[in-house]
């Protein structure tokens, strides 16, 4: 899961609970460029695969 660095306490309480992984480096603004929508506070990536992937490109 990636969120914007704003994003409040409550997103990031739930994915340590569900052991999802977090990555808190992009803004509103980038979020939503990235997926090409409006801005955005959270994007969840369900595919798997694209999501190891991108974990070991963001490092």
């Amino acid at each position: 899961m990636m969120f914007q660095a704003e994003r409040k306490k409550k997103v990031r309480n739930k994915c340590e609970y569900y052991g999802v992984p977090l990555q808190k480096r992009f803004t509103r603004e980038e979020l939503g460029g990235a997926i090409g929508k409006e801005t955005r506070a959270v994007i969840g990536i369900l595919d798997k695969g694209f999501a190891k992937k991108l974990m070991e490109l963001l490092g």
